[in-house]
């Protein structure tokens, strides 16, 4: 649509750059989400069966404050929490310590424990 030759004659190098950069993250936000809403939808059509037959009542969420946050599932009866932290990428590292998905995963189990309702 656009000619990055255009773009850099009007506005310059830098706020080319910068146009490139942000429309690569962009894409690679957009691509998430839409595994992250491809997941979601599985895991509702798994569980609706509970809902619709033995009157679970089963809560969904995302991007809620929790420390693994991409969807979390709440079986309101059981209490019982499942969090996901979705990723559609080779790449991964879990590390460790602080800001690590490994901890993440820690500190959400924890918090889970000491859910107090």
């Amino acid at each position: 649509m656009y000619q990055q030759e255009q773009i850099k004659e009007l506005f310059g190098k830098q706020v080319l750059d910068y146009l490139k950069n942000k429309n690569k993250g962009g894409i690679v936000n957009e691509k998430g989400n839409t595994y992250e809403n491809f997941f979601a939808v599985y895991k509702i059509s798994v569980l609706s069966k509970d809902v619709l037959e033995n009157d679970k009542e089963i809560f969904f969420a995302s991007q809620i404050i929790a420390f693994v946050d991409d969807l979390i599932i709440n079986d309101i009866q059981e209490n019982i929490y499942q969090h996901y932290q979705l990723k559609n990428t080779a790449s991964l590292r879990w590390g460790s310590g602080l800001r690590s998905i490994a901890d993440d995963f820690v500190k959400q189990y924890n918090l889970n424990q000491n859910d107090i309702r």
